[in-house]
């Protein structure tokens, strides 16, 4: 490549929407299945670990994380040494329980509600049974006001970790699977009243509009999903990480935008088949003291929390009927043939 090819093209749209030029345009798969080989080749020691600048504080709750949203990937696009790959980190996930069987960010930390909700959805998803200590771990820390908080009340924590959370308060209704009324109370209040949540773990609202519309049915009423709805179109994407949740929001909606909003997310894909590093964390994660300004937020550097949630999104579209996107046509498309 020559220094001027190197070059991004001048332009005033942002630059997360190009490819590099000499990179060939990949179908919906093809992406997926780079993806993929980029989250394989960035395992350690049996797990997945992000966000460096923390060392290993995080690392249970990433591989929980990635876990989670590897279990919503097609059994098609997983070749058997990564499935095995997959089912080691699983079992590094189980010996990294706290002694009362729950989850803490880290090893060796105080488990939280949140990190043991997305553990039992990544359990759960690949086919495992969680600890019913830790759902009811996840139980204990729902306060009075029907929210989530990370912590319980008899936790050492700072007061501000064990007020309800809406991101908490959704994780651990998905990882409890049943309808909770004052949860969902709870959630309603605040998606009418807040700006933007006072206190998260990843800087994101797309991320609680996302999570919020990927209840199961009947878990919440459709006042509240209209609500998610209405609140995802409130908030671009600005990044490769925001533009795969609003892509798992549009698919969710069953809105025909989710065609062309896929297509930019394949473009931002990168040619070693991740995603330009964009999640970044909320104060309300350990280690996170302030609220940070954008242009500051701690990112994930590994750029696997990103890339994982691309591909998730990516193959959410190869699991939709197509009379959800243009059935009307005469040969109906899968985003797969993209």
């Amino acid at each position: 490549m020559t220094e001027q090819q190197s070059k991004p093209a001048e332009t005033s749209k942002p630059k997360m929407m190009f490819r590099h030029a000499e990179l060939p345009r990949r179908t919906n798969g093809e992406a997926v299945l780079a993806g993929l080989e980029f989250i394989s080749a960035g395992r350690e020691d049996g797990h997945w670990t992000d966000f460096s600048v923390l060392g290993s504080t995080l690392e249970v709750w990433v591989n929980s994380y990635v876990l989670a949203r590897l279990a919503e990937v097609p059994g098609d696009f997983i070749h058997r040494d990564f499935r095995l790959r997959m089912e080691e980190s699983l079992d590094w996930l189980m010996d990294a329980r706290t002694p009362d069987g729950m989850w803490g960010t880290g090893r060796d930390l105080e488990a939280d509600a949140d990190t043991t909700a997305w553990a039992v959805i990544a359990l759960r998803g690949h086919g495992r049974k969680p600890p019913q200590a830790a759902v009811e771990f996840i139980r204990g820390c729902q306060r009075p006001n029907g929210g989530f908080a990370a912590y319980p009340e008899t936790s050492q924590m700072e007061g501000l970790y064990k007020l309800g959370a809406t991101d908490t308060t959704v994780i651990a209704m998905k990882a409890l699977a049943l309808p909770n009324p004052a949860a969902e109370e709870f959630l309603a209040a605040r998606l009418q009243t807040e700006v933007a949540p006072s206190w998260r773990r990843l800087a994101s609202r797309l991320q609680l509009c996302s999570e919020m519309l990927e209840l199961e049915d009947g878990m919440v009423s459709w006042f509240l999903l209209n609500r998610a709805s209405r609140s995802t179109a409130q908030y671009p994407a600005d990044n490769a990480f925001e533009q795969s949740l609003l892509l798992r929001c549009l698919l969710r909606q069953r809105m025909q935008r989710a065609w062309p909003e896929a297509a930019k997310l394949r473009n931002m894909q990168l040619q070693d088949g991740s995603w330009d590093s964009s999640a970044g964390l909320g104060p309300a994660m350990p280690g996170v003291a302030v609220r940070q300004k954008a242009h500051s937020l701690i990112t994930d550097d590994k750029k696997i929390l990103t890339t994982v949630t691309a591909i998730s999104a990516l193959s959410m579209g190869e699991s939709q009927p197509g009379h959800y996107f243009g059935s009307d046509l005469p040969q109906p498309r899968r985003f797969s043939e993209l």
